[in-house]
């Protein structure tokens, strides 16, 4: 009986160091599958830019004739802080 107690409280200790180490592991590649995404955002942004002759639509510009309206962007290119 005893045995069995032990046997409990050391697979008790080791989830007790597990869980915490297994949701920190699974926040951060939470926060580094959205950084990915936010990139992936900005470059499909930056691309549009570019081919649109550097002009967004009515939609990215309400009020704005159709053929849209000239903006100078200046978009940052900072790196992405990973850790």
């Amino acid at each position: 009986m005893i045995e069995l107690l032990v046997v409990l409280l050391i697979i008790g200790i080791l989830l007790a160091i597990a869980i915490p180490t297994f949701l920190g592991v699974t926040k951060g590649a939470n926060n580094t599958a959205a950084q990915s995404n936010l990139q992936t955002a900005l470059t499909g942004a930056k691309a549009y830019y570019t081919n649109s002759n550097q002009t967004y639509g009515n939609s990215a510009a309400p009020g704005c004739r159709r053929t849209g309206v000239r903006h100078r962007v200046d978009l940052p290119d900072r790196g992405v802080d990973r850790q």
